[in-house]
């Protein structure tokens, strides 16, 4: 029973939900579409979805399409690991989540960087977390000013490092794990 991998670029759990990238409010979107109660069939397949005794790493948890699918998880029964760059919005999708009655915790990490890949790997086995599902959704898209071709090779380099190696990176060792 190995573990599962899910690229985000929309949500996938049985049905597509695309959201729109200019959306302000993606996660309550998100949350609206999966959970509200809708007339038709659209939703049966939400009363079966459980998630219970799954540990569920999301990468880029701490807002947006990253912290709807924490909520989302943690209402299906996961234990929720949320990791970002950014400790204090983690804090607060942790404790939202446990507010709601689900199980979370947080840890720092930044997947563009194989270091802090590899201290958040070290920290799920001090924790004697095995991760079940793993959604990679961090990733990076920055505005250039410009064409193509005045992209800087550090940028470049980081957007790769940020939406391909890092997830990469996760998804060969907690895979095999």
């Amino acid at each position: 029973d190995g573990a599962s991998t899910v690229s985000i670029g929309c949500i996938m759990l049985g049905r597509r939900h695309v959201v729109p990238r200019s959306s302000t409010g993606t996660h309550e979107y998100i949350l609206n579409q999966v959970l509200a109660k809708r007339k038709g069939d659209d939703m049966s397949w939400w009363s079966t979805f459980s998630l219970e005794g799954r540990t569920a790493l999301i990468t880029g948890g701490s807002r947006g399409i990253g912290r709807a699918i924490a909520e989302l998880f943690a209402q299906a029964g996961a234990h929720v690991i949320v990791t970002s760059r950014n400790s204090a919005d983690l804090d607060q999708v942790v404790a939202s989540i446990r507010e709601g009655g689900g199980v979370a915790d947080a840890i720092p990490a930044h997947v563009g960087k194989t270091d802090d890949v590899e201290a958040l790997l070290r920290e799920l086995a001090k924790r004697s977390l095995d991760v079940d599902v793993l959604v990679n959704n961090a990733a990076i898209s920055p505005v250039v000013d410009g064409s193509f071709s005045d992209t800087s090779v550090d940028l470049w380099q980081k957007i790769m490092d940020v939406n391909l190696r890092g997830p990469f990176l996760l998804t060969r060792r907690i895979g095999a794990a």
